[in-house]
């Protein structure tokens, strides 16, 4: 592109607009409320493949624009949580498709404060309108409600959570198969646990905690209906989760129940839980007819097996591990192992990470990164990311290598990191520099937000 001007540009706010809230007798009162703005763009669909490092915190597919207010209420009448919004995406990257925009959504839920053995009342709401560039694309409004009902029973070794719920769905559209459509449908569910207790030894307690979750939700098949903002999550977030997928374009038609274990070891001495294992499947009594895709359905009665560990050596040490074993094809699907330490030296921390991602068919790689204080002013950082075969280069390849130091005296910072990295399209590099004198820089500065991206537990702890 030569002869004209091009340019990238982010704003991102944040503004407190009320806050009364207050703590008395453990529960909170009062409200909260407060704006975020989030801009950003770039001239061409084409600028991130030639200068893709000069902007560290937008995105490089999809480069968010949204304004929001939010609101909390608290009181005796339990928690109102609403927003307004207003969102959209600019493409940043060539063969990607152009996301629906929202303007306005407005959501609102609310729920009754928790009591034991008493009826506890939910709802949520939202009412939400979608445009699109392309004009193959169906439009229109969304209107959602759900209100609900549970009677939670907790006592010193068992709970048990029966509640009852409805929701109701309207969408006026315009470019699609069916212009009116509504769906409607009950959704019971039961959760129940038990905890068995074991003292090994005089500081060192054992639990033994076996779950169920029986999920009941009648609904038909919903391929006439569009996907405005809807997607499938990760297994391992929905054991125990009435939907399946985030958004309210797709509600599974769910008739299963889920039976997991879970085991903690806990120093009695200290509460601090030193190791935690849960192991989990769903097991469907009927075929599934929703999914994202027309005409898909499910046969299979169970799920994934799913196994999830967390283990803390010490005081800095934790290792943390994921797995996902299909029992139908015979082999497993995902593993996920990251080992961590983070220690406080003076304002910083020393911090080391490993981890290694497994996921069949898509991604193989392995992560480590760290921050070392060498004294009270001077620290390294670094970061090394090499994928064994990812979707994003097709190759056996460095997605990304990172090093570069922080040093603050009484006066002044410095930050220096150069950077290698896989931008989507090919290999790039940059060096990032900052002189922040104190009293004048601010924390919200490229460099900083760069290593809180790239490494886990970093902290900026310069005095500003």
């Amino acid at each position: 592109i030569f002869k004209k001007s091009r340019h990238a540009y982010f704003f991102r706010d944040q503004r407190l607009l009320k806050d009364t809230l207050k703590l008395s007798n453990n529960k909170w009162s009062g409200s909260h409320m407060k704006s975020e703005i989030s801009l950003g763009g770039v001239s061409d669909i084409r600028y991130f493949d030639d200068f893709g490092s000069t902007l560290s915190r937008v995105g490089r597919t999809h480069i968010l624009r949204e304004a929001k207010i939010k609101r909390k209420d608290y009181g005796a009448f339990g928690i109102i949580d609403t927003s307004i919004s207003t969102q959209g995406y600019q493409v940043a990257k060539s063969g990607l498709a152009e996301q629906y925009k929202t303007l306005p959504k407005i959501n609102i839920t609310y729920a009754s404060n928790k009591v034991n053995k008493e009826f506890l009342y939910g709802f949520s709401g939202e009412i939400a309108h979608f445009d699109h560039t392309l004009p193959t694309q169906p439009t229109g409004s969304r209107i959602s409600i759900y209100p609900s009902i549970q009677y939670p029973i907790r006592t010193a070794g068992w709970e048990l959570i029966p509640k009852l719920g409805f929701k109701y769905t309207d969408y006026n559209l315009t470019g699609n198969s069916r212009n009116k459509i509504t769906r409607s449908t009950s959704i019971f569910s039961l959760y129940g646990r038990m905890v068995f207790e074991k003292q090994q030894s005089n500081n060192i307690l054992q639990t033994l905690e076996p779950q169920m979750y029986l999920l009941h939700i009648p609904v038909g098949n919903q391929d006439d209906i569009p996907l405005f903002d809807t997607g499938e999550d990760d297994f391992k977030y929905t054991l125990f989760r009435e939907n399946k997928f985030y958004g309210e374009d797709r509600l599974n038609d769910a008739k299963q129940i889920t039976l997991a274990l879970t085991s903690k070891i806990i120093d009695t001495s200290s509460g601090t839980e030193l190791i935690r294992g849960t192991i989990g499947q769903i097991f469907h009594f009927d075929d599934r007819d929703v999914n994202l895709e027309a005409g898909v359905e499910n046969h299979s009665d169970s799920s994934n097996l799913m196994g999830l560990v967390t283990a803390r050596f010490d005081e800095y040490w934790r290792i943390t591990g994921y797995s996902e074993f299909n029992p139908h094809a015979g082999h497993g699907d995902k593993n996920q192992i990251r080992l961590s330490y983070k220690q406080p030296y003076g304002k910083q921390y020393k911090i080391f990470n490993s981890s290694y991602r497994f996921a069949r068919g898509t991604q193989e790689e392995i992560d480590v990164s760290g921050v070392y204080p060498l004294n009270g002013k001077l620290a390294l950082v670094g970061k090394f990311n090499y994928s064994f075969n990812n979707k994003r280069s097709n190759t056996e390849d460095t997605l990304e290598k990172m090093i570069g130091f922080e040093y603050e005296s009484c006066c002044y910072g410095l930050k220096f990191v150069l950077r290698d990295y896989w931008n989507g399209t090919k290999t790039d590099n940059a060096f990032f520099f900052e002189f922040l004198p104190k009293g004048l820089a601010t924390s919200d500065n490229k460099t900083s937000e760069l290593l809180k991206e790239g490494i886990l537990g970093y902290q900026d702890k310069f005095n500003y």
